[in-house]
């Protein structure tokens, strides 16, 4: 239908424009009720209308106080205009009176003309900024920005219409709204930073190709299975952490990082494909991720960062590209189905407790290119049978591989000079034979173990607490 007023289209059966604000009534000739616009006969005297019989009657909505009635179904076509100056103002104490004048209302629209739209969240007992009473809301073609918590908290928002005329939305904008579902991003927009974190009923988002990143977009997302990441995107950062109902996304070539906590947590995400645009991956970037088994790392990765794949329970076998030069604190800690992997030629240094806690793993290689290891990097490695360390390897750190329970056999390089404290222990099936060329050996290296000592070995290379608790055997 046509705004009697603007002349603009607006929606049929709607109670107020979306453009100008004005009240879409008619009087009827015969009796002076005031009807709804689309009204064919009046309801008072019966008396038909048609288009010739019609008197319009435009009363704006942009005056203070005018609280408009509820339609009696409830429908999405009868909107309550909030004034430009509250949408504009961002002060909490104006928002939260005119809200509470119009509280059983919930259908709204902003009135045109206005250019951004501030936070609309109200003070109440329950949130310290919350807004109950938006149920779905209208953005005029007028709005240019969104600014920061908009909408935070709106807890009752099920639907909000972008138009393509806003350019910029701010941080948290729709953060904590549990009843929204689905969003349209129009693409005039350029990056969605914090937008829709603890949107736990969200579903679906149409992200459009005009977002070059996504940071702390999605966080707390539980019920959203899917994410459309466009090729416009070249980093993702803190992305959609904590969304436990995503089972699939795809990374596009346009993705150069992988950032901080990008996917942690995504307990049902089950196989992900590093494209090979992405030179970077980021702490924490797929930890937690609970059912992931498959991982494909294709990019010129340098460097597995802290706890990039801890906890991943289910990851069975990961392949690292040649580009790989260290894994870092807690890189693969605790992925209890990890039964190989297999450390690439370039890797010079193994992070503490890079492995520890990786409960299937059966065997591992190190090769010639590694020279040190940090403390606890496989502590824990209980089905660990067969270690083979690099003539390269200058010193086992304090721990390193204590509780390997099942570890048989392990070589004792020549390079090999220094073994740390608790090194070996607890691996009670291993029985330990090295080299002179040793110089330093620190307390409970061996406590558990069987050792063999060299012939004429020179004690002084002992602690004095470095045999404490090992059985030597000839």
């Amino acid at each position: 239908m046509e705004c009697i007023n603007c002349k603009k289209a607006i929606e049929d059966d709607s109670m107020f424009c979306r453009y100008c604000g004005s009240k879409q009534t008619v009087i009827c000739p015969s009796c002076g009720k005031e009807l709804a616009g689309d009204s064919c006969f009046c309801s008072k005297c019966g008396t038909p209308l048609d288009s010739e019989s019609k008197v319009t009657k435009t009363e704006s909505k942009k005056n203070e106080g005018h609280t408009a009635a509820k339609a009696p179904d409830l429908q999405f076509n009868r909107y309550i205009v909030i004034p430009k100056e509250i949408a504009e103002s961002g002060d909490c104490k104006k928002v939260t009176e005119w809200f509470e004048a119009h509280s059983s209302d919930e259908y709204f629209t902003v009135e045109n003309g206005t250019e951004i739209i501030n936070c609309l969240s109200v003070f109440t007992e329950k949130h310290d900024l919350c807004n109950p009473y938006i149920k779905k809301i209208i953005i005029p073609d007028s709005v240019t920005s969104i600014g920061n918590f908009a909408f935070k908290n709106c807890t009752a928002l099920e639907s909000i219409t972008i138009p393509h005329s806003v350019t910029s939305i701010g941080t948290s904008v729709f953060g904590g709204c549990t009843a929204l579902k689905n969003v349209n991003i129009p693409n005039s927009v350029t990056s969605l930073n914090g937008t829709f974190w603890g949107c736990t009923s969200l579903e679906s988002v149409n992200i459009p190709n005009s977002v070059t990143s996504l940071i702390q977009t999605f966080n707390g997302c539980t019920s959203l299975e899917s994410v459309n990441i466009p090729n416009s995107v070249t980093s993702l950062i803190d992305t959609v952490r904590g969304c436990t109902a995503l089972k699939s996304i795809t990374i596009p070539d346009s993705v150069t990082s992988i950032g901080s906590y990008a996917f942690e947590n995504c307990t049902s995400l089950k196989s992900i494909v590093i494209p090979s645009s992405v030179t970077s991956l980021g702490i924490s970037a797929f930890c937690g991720c609970t059912a992931l088994e498959s991982v494909t790392v294709l990019g010129p990765i340098t460097l597995i960062d802290q706890h990039t794949f801890g906890k991943c329970h289910s990851l069975k076998k990961i392949s690292l590209p040649n580009s790989v030069k260290s894994t870092s604190y807690c890189s693969f800690s605790d992925c209890t189905s990890l039964e190989s992997i297999t450390i690439p030629d370039s890797v010079t240094y193994i992070g503490e407790y890079s492995f520890a806690g990786c409960t299937a793993l059966k065997s591992i290689v190190i090769p010639d290119s590694v020279t040190s290891m940090g403390l606890r990097a496989f502590d824990g490695c209980t089905a660990l049978e067969s270690v083979t360390l690099p003539d390269s390897l200058e010193a086992i750190a304090y721990s390193a591989f204590a509780n390997c329970t099942s570890l048989k056999s392990i070589n004792i390089p020549d390079s090999l000079t220094d073994i740390g404290s608790c090194a070996f222990k607890g691996c009670s099936n291993l029985t330990l034979v090295f080299s002179r060329n040793v110089k330093k050996v620190d307390e409970e290296a061996f406590s558990g173990c069987k050792v063999k000592l060299p012939a004429n070995y020179y004690k002084g290379v002992f602690n004095e607490e470095a045999l404490k608790g090992a059985e030597i055997v000839e």
